[in-house]
């Protein structure tokens, strides 16, 4: 499952890097060769089920879901989505070990969110709220309230597209809820930063 992404991720790294003209594309995938030689290290001296094995592999898919990222913003949809593919192949089967499994959902759910982005940029509303659900499943069964205020809104732009507008706002007031509640907890030193999300807001249809 994972041997076969190898040459994958090479292949799309390589092509990022020489042809996407951003800075923020050639540092990412400048970075992910580096992570996938310490994944192959790791796994082939302690295994592919072992803590350091399962950590770089989870670097690895940081990484290029990070690239991925970069590349829906730049609206280079093909390239993010060879990215996310090999992404879903690197987070598909859970770990033993419970807190590295936590993580391996949390980057499927950003996954789940790029793969919204996308569907929605290129006017697939209903694609694109598949995957913002699965996004917004994982957030919350992974109670990640820093997380929730985005996915209510991706939501409430994605209904919105489709005219359920009681819905939408529905989901823009959990948002702001989610926000507040945030607030209080940061204002009384139950948060150690202010509150902020990982998943970035989508675009609009071009």
């Amino acid at each position: 499952m994972v041997e076969a992404n190898a040459y994958a991720i090479s292949t799309v790294v390589g092509y990022a890097y020489d042809d996407l003209s951003l800075g923020r594309e050639h540092a990412y995938a400048a970075a992910i060769p580096a992570r996938w030689r310490v994944f192959e290290s790791h796994r082939d001296l302690f295994g592919p089920w072992s803590h350091e094995a399962l950590t770089a592999q989870l670097d690895v898919a940081h990484a290029v879901n990070l690239l991925a990222q970069v590349q829906i913003e730049g609206g280079a949809f093909r390239e993010a989505c060879k990215n996310l593919t090999n992404v879903q192949n690197l987070t598909e089967r859970d770990f033993p070990e419970p807190e590295l499994d936590d993580r391996r959902r949390q980057l499927r759910a950003e996954m789940f969110h790029n793969y919204a982005c996308i569907r929605k940029s290129q006017g697939k509303v209903r694609d694109a709220m598949k995957y913002a659900e699965q996004a917004l499943e994982v957030v919350q069964q992974l109670d990640l309230k820093m997380g929730l205020p985005q996915c209510y809104l991706n939501m409430c732009s994605l209904l919105s597209c489709q005219g359920l507008h009681t819905e939408a706002l529905k989901n823009a007031f959990r948002s702001l809820q989610t926000v507040k509640e945030l607030m209080v907890q940061y204002a009384n030193g139950e948060l150690p930063v202010p509150p902020t999300s990982s998943l970035p807001p989508q675009r609009q249809p071009q």
